[in-house]
């Protein structure tokens, strides 16, 4: 009897060792499998509609960002443009939204990728080198001096003229911003207080000079004109400014003034 419960103890105390150890063996394979799985999503590299090998993340860095068109150029209902459809033009200085992006090697090159939505809500893919991201609309309003790095003695060799439409970069120090105008053909630091702003009203007046500079229909430009200078919330542009010094019809007292001025000049009564 005494043997007996002295075998049944020494195999219980038997059982619950092994159970211990299975228990530990468990735990540890387990932890294993958790450490390898957290570490492939962490490298994960999916394919997209195209059947290209596609970089996942990068879309959490660009997405619900800004980017101005710096080209002339177009959305495609997808980024391949042998075997896709055409969906908007876009305009040079234009804004969309990016909702995404997508990267691949084609002929042993890198390429990206935007989805874009354009303000009427189409989307579409075009190549991320035709944008400026994470930028906003801005426009030069006096001759701005261009600068190779955020110094007054980093002078480039360029400068922008009055009405030149640019994509301002959001990252920026000290007063300066980074900039980038046409095909980026004038692309660098500006110091801000010198002449550029991002106000909605600018960019429009500035839009309208440019028409009306480029308008050969005298009747139509001068329409534009008065319809500018008699909106009296466009008088805190400095456009509106030049477009009344430069466009706005001579009222009669300051004709009258004129020809006195030029009757003096030629009976040599001035200076």
């Amino acid at each position: 009897m005494f043997l007996a419960l002295f075998l049944l103890q020494i195999n219980a105390i038997f059982i619950m060792r092994h159970n211990y150890y299975l228990i530990i063996a468990l735990s540890f394979v387990l932890w294993s499998c958790g450490d390898s799985k957290t570490s492939q999503e962490g490298s994960l590299i999916t394919n997209d509609t195209l059947g290209k090998e596609t970089k996942v993340g990068k879309e959490e860095l660009v997405a619900n960002k800004s980017a101005i068109a710096l080209w002339k150029s177009g959305l495609r209902d997808h980024p391949h443009k042998g075997d896709s459809k055409w969906v908007s033009g876009v305009v040079f200085g234009e804004m969309l939204e990016i909702i995404g992006d997508t990267t691949y090697t084609e002929g042993g090159k890198e390429k990206t990728f935007l989805n874009l939505k354009l303000s009427d809500g189409k989307t579409g893919w075009d190549n991320a080198y035709l944008y400026a991201i994470d930028a906003e609309q801005g426009v030069v309003t006096s001759t701005l001096q261009l600068y190779d790095r955020p110094d007054i003695l980093a002078m480039a060799s360029k400068s922008l003229d009055l009405g030149e439409l640019v994509a301002v970069y959001n990252d920026g120090q000290d007063g300066w911003r980074q900039i980038s105008g046409y095909q980026k053909s004038k692309k660098g630091w500006v110091n801000v207080s010198d002449g550029l702003s991002t106000r909605p009203l600018d960019l429009k007046l500035a839009v309208l000079l440019k028409k009306i500079e480029e308008s050969k229909d005298n009747a139509s430009k001068m329409a534009l004109v008065n319809q500018i200078l008699n909106d009296t919330d466009n008088d805190t542009s400095v456009f509106y400014d030049v477009i009344e010094q430069k466009y706005a019809p001579k009222t009669t007292t300051e004709v009258d003034s004129v020809l006195l001025e030029m009757d003096a000049d030629d009976s040599g009564l001035t200076e």
